[in-house]
């Protein structure tokens, strides 16, 4: 019994500093999502089969690919992006240096596409990880690497549709 205990406690332990790695070391926690039918992501579970740490993460850091987020707005303001697949699970991060928003507004990742359908991606709402610091960890089981661009928004209103562009960059 105690054994499990340590092997669970070995795994989680595991699959936090990969994240906190994703993150470049700045401590942060996952939204797993998956589509839903109007094609707006909603955090869903974990998937059910346990697979293999350390080949998903060789096979993670192989296609790992990091990209800079240049300031649209003229206001100063950074963040990257990266996306990496596993083989059946496509992972996008985007961490954003962005002061806390507003009340009633909110940031908010999209994956941008000229030749995908839909061309406007929502990959949800970023969270404030830090002061300052806004993150998103975003996973699906559909590859998404027609999309070539990634975005950060100022939303106000939740409609499916980008609204002011913050930070763009592309892979």
């Amino acid at each position: 019994m105690k054994n499990r205990k340590f092997i669970w406690v070995g795994v989680v332990v595991v699959l936090g500093a990969v994240l906190t790695f994703w993150l470049d070391g700045q401590r942060r926690t996952a939204t797993t999502t998956k589509p839903t039918q109007e094609g707006r992501y909603t955090p869903s579970s974990a998937p059910a089969e346990k697979p293999d740490i350390k080949d998903t993460q060789a096979a993670i850091e192989n296609s790992r690919t990091l990209i800079d987020l240049r300031d649209v707005s003229g206001q100063g303001r950074s963040g990257s992006a990266t996306r990496s697949s596993d083989g059946t699970t496509f992972l996008l991060t985007i961490s954003a240096q962005l002061p806390g928003p507003e009340a009633g507004r909110y940031y908010e990742g999209w994956l941008l596409s000229s030749r995908e359908t839909p061309a406007e991606l929502s990959v949800g709402r970023l969270f404030q990880a830090d002061p300052g610091v806004n993150a998103l960890v975003f996973s699906s089981e559909r590859s998404l690497y027609g999309y070539e661009r990634v975005a950060v928004t100022l939303e106000v209103a939740e409609d499916g549709k980008p609204e002011t562009t913050l930070l763009e960059g592309s892979f």
